[in-house]
């Protein structure tokens, strides 16, 4: 997982998990003054008959402070 603020890396962290058909982890990163797009991406691989997919997600949202 990746966390961004203003498209700038801010912090990230990786789970090694195998054959789980859900996945939780935790990245933080310390807020700063201002406006801010924060954005996590969660990306991986799905294996399957012998082949590799990659998958992400990822959500947005802003922050404000003072």
């Amino acid at each position: 997982m990746t966390i961004t603020a203003d498209v700038a890396a801010e912090g990230h962290t990786s789970t090694g998990v195998s054959a789980s058909p859900h996945i939780s982890d935790t990245a933080a990163a310390p807020n700063r003054s201002g406006d801010q797009k924060w954005c996590t991406r969660v990306s991986g691989n799905h294996y399957t008959d012998g082949k590799t997919y990659p998958v992400s997600e990822s959500a947005c949202e802003s922050s404000t402070v003072f």
